[in-house]
């Protein structure tokens, strides 16, 4: 007999992380040549950056590093992320970079309380912290920078 077994959220966002770093690794060979080092480099700066900035200011950085575009790491961190709390925490279903202008919109808005940015910024950085991971346990990095992982 199958049972049914609900996720607990951060299976939820540990499986979230992992498609983004799968989907991210096959369609690398149509990205730019350096796109998984930085995606890397970006995953692992990301949790730091949510703590020290807080997260209107973390999508915000890492949305003007990438811009509109598609194939920049930073663009492609800051619509998981964003798309992560806008689904979990806003409750309202979007993707790509509207998204990021969706959750930044939320996280600005008079509708917004403390207690809400708050969740928000803490499901960010335990989306972010499992982003890291992943893309530590699955993008070599590369040969030059041989020095200890955090």
């Amino acid at each position: 007999m199958k049972t049914t077994m609900s996720r607990t959220l951060d299976q939820k966002r540990a499986k979230k992380a992992l498609e983004f770093v799968k989907s991210a690794i096959a369609r690398s060979q149509s990205l730019p040549r350096d796109y998984l080092k930085e995606l890397r480099s970006n995953a692992e700066s990301l949790p730091t950056l949510i703590v020290t900035s807080g997260i209107g200011p973390a999508l915000a950085f890492y949305w003007a590093k990438g811009g509109s575009a598609a194939e920049k790491p930073q663009t492609a961190l800051a619509e998981a992320v964003s798309s992560w709390l806008c689904e979990e925490v806003f409750e309202i279903p979007v993707s790509g970079t509207s998204a990021i202008k969706t959750c930044l919109d939320k996280l600005v808005s008079n509708e917004t309380d403390v207690w809400l940015y708050r969740m928000a910024e803490t499901e960010a950085l335990e989306l972010a912290t499992w982003l890291k991971r992943f893309c530590q346990a699955m993008i070599e990095r590369p040969a030059s920078e041989s020095g200890a992982e955090s």
